[in-house]
């Protein structure tokens, strides 16, 4: 009996110090816990799946245009007149051939073409392109370098002459991409942010070409004008048309009405110069000119020579001398009223001036720009310069600052003070109804103003 009890009160306490482990791991577990374990229902719901995300279609890349095929190799040429065709295949820009009224030049390929790139010696009358069943219209805008895309590819295309036209050279080529050497222009703008107003070509590039690259890269509308032509200086047209495009321009200039009058006296007296170059252009017709050109593309910045004629060209001191006078006149409503009904008035603005020392700033044409590959504005407008090939015989060139030895002699000194005019960089804010510059942007305070 003793032995039942002892048995008896052994299991007793062994049950009891069960439970107390079990009631310690739960009591442990609890605190490791956040929540409660819910209790499973009778029936158990099933895990929805998730619905799947669309996989997002990739946008695809736009189709490289391809590049097109230069067919001028296996040209072959007939006309009304001549039958000698050596001028238009000879890589010479000053050699064309001249082409009248009722005359026709009849182009072939084995490959049809789609394109044609013609290069004129002076504007050509408007004129016709024919093909099979086709016909279209060129000349329109005067340009010297045309690209014509062709109304259908062919075979064979007729030029029809309406007038005097004096054709330089003919390439052709198939659909595609065109060679960078073949200049697709645009027509001048509408309007303009801003406007360029060298006299001469390669003024557009000495003083103004770092200017004009740094603000295309910008991704502002450039507009060049110039005040002189220089059809009688053959090939300085072209070189002109080569260097803007250089620069960035795809809208063609404006070539001024005025020819290229050398007034350059060797005396230094500016005065004498300036009334020497109204009478020489017509001081009133200059004046109406920039009129015109200011009413017409509205820029918000306008800009032109240094009022010392740069190195002393009496051109350049009637361009510093009218600029300021046209600018009123464009916005006064009672001169030259054909204009006012053709574009209306325009007040302009900002205008500056090269080297004015009129609220001045400095251009940054020294930081590498996308848009050029990495080429500074100033590199640019270094290598447009080399375009100007029958102008590299000169001095003139875009620089910036020339330092002048100490030990220089007076007359090195005086030779070093003139290129000192030619720093691209400088410029005055001479007229301005949006306010004065706060750092060196020609183009503070425009935006909004259209």
């Amino acid at each position: 009996m003793r032995k039942f009890i002892a048995f008896f009160l052994s299991c007793t306490l062994l049950l009891s110090l069960c439970g107390c482990t079990r009631r310690s791991i739960s009591a442990a577990t609890a605190e490791i816990t956040d929540a409660p374990t819910a209790k499973p229902s009778a029936t158990a719901e099933p895990t929805p799946e998730p619905t799947a995300e669309p996989t997002p279609e990739p946008t695809p890349e736009p189709t490289p245009e391809p590049v097109a095929t230069e067919l001028t190799a296996e040209l072959q040429y007939k006309d009304t007149q001549y039958g000698y065709y050596n001028y238009l295949v000879d890589d010479n820009r000053e050699s064309y051939m001249n082409y009248a009224k009722g005359n026709t030049l009849t182009i072939s390929s084995e490959t049809p073409m789609a394109g044609l790139y013609l290069t004129w010696w002076t504007p050509p009358v408007p004129y016709t392109i024919s093909g099979d069943g086709w016909e279209m219209s060129g000349g329109e805008n005067e340009f010297l370098h045309e690209y014509v895309e062709l109304e259908q590819e062919s075979t064979s295309v007729d030029i029809h002459f309406n007038g005097l036209a004096q054709l330089c050279g003919v390439r052709a080529f198939t659909a595609g991409q065109t060679p960078e050497d073949v200049q697709r222009w645009l027509p001048p703008c509408e309007e303009a942010d801003i406007l360029l107003l060298p006299c001469h070509a390669d003024d557009d590039v000495i003083f103004f070409g770092a200017m004009a690259a740094l603000y295309i890269a910008r991704g502002y509308t450039v507009q060049v004008a110039y005040l002189v032509h220089h059809y009688e200086w053959q090939p300085r047209p072209q070189e002109l048309l080569d260097a803007m495009y250089a620069l960035g321009m795809r809208h063609y200039p404006v070539i001024g009405p005025f020819p290229d009058h050398f007034v350059l006296p060797t005396d230094g007296d500016n005065e004498r110069l300036l009334e020497v170059s109204k009478a020489t252009f017509g001081e009133e017709e200059v004046i109406l000119y920039y009129t015109q050109l200011l009413r017409r593309f509205k820029p918000l910045v306008a800009v032109g020579h240094d009022l010392e004629g740069e190195y002393g060209h009496g051109a350049h001191l009637l361009n510093a001398y009218a600029l300021p006078i046209a600018l009123e006149n464009a916005r006064d409503s009672s001169y030259d009223p054909e204009t006012v009904e053709k574009y209306g008035t325009w007040d302009v603005p900002k205008f500056y001036r090269h080297m004015d020392s009129e609220n001045e700033i400095w251009l940054d044409v020294e930081t590498p720009l996308d848009y050029f590959g990495g080429r500074t504005a100033f590199e640019v407008a270094q290598d447009a310069m080399l375009c100007h090939e029958s102008q590299l015989q000169y001095a003139h060139r875009p620089m910036l600052e020339v330092t002048i030895p100490e030990d220089a002699d007076d007359d090195e000194k005086e030779e070093l003070e003139k290129f000192q005019r030619y720093d691209c960089r400088r410029f005055g804010l001479v007229r301005s109804n949006v306010g004065l510059d706060t750092g060196n942007d020609i183009m503070e305070h425009t935006e909004g103003i259209r």
